[in-house]
């Protein structure tokens, strides 16, 4: 009785440690999905206005837009009349902007693209 006791368990306790990350990755992931749809939202309803797509086709139809822009970004930042153009807007307009050197020194090094200011050591 203890074996078949010990089998149960074991294997309701196995079983929970493989289901239980993949049910917190799916919230985590469906949360995100709706967090973004919440944020796109104005442009979805564009899309759906003018088509006849369902609201999920609609909202990746619009994060794949978006995606592809910032990557059209990327591409014309890499050029140098680019770059010009950009350095100009960030030094006149940007950084006039209260917090935008905290946020754009916060992303760049997330994305792990230059050194933090307080990661040497003093």
């Amino acid at each position: 009785m203890k074996k078949i006791n010990d089998f149960f368990k074991t294997s309701l306790l196995g079983g929970t440690v493989v289901i239980l990350p993949v049910a917190i990755l799916a919230f985590v992931f469906a949360w995100i999905f709706h967090f973004i749809t919440g944020i796109i939202e104005p442009l979805t309803k564009m899309v759906l206005t003018r088509s006849q797509l369902p609201k999920i086709t609609a909202d990746i139809l619009v994060i794949i837009i978006i995606v592809m822009g910032c990557f059209l970004v990327g591409i014309l930042v890499k050029t140098k009349l680019g770059e010009i153009v950009f350095h100009t807007i960030e030094n006149k307009i940007l950084k006039t902007a209260p917090g935008y050197s905290l946020v754009k020194e916060t992303v760049v090094h997330l994305l792990g693209k230059k050194d933090s200011t307080f990661s040497k050591v003093a």
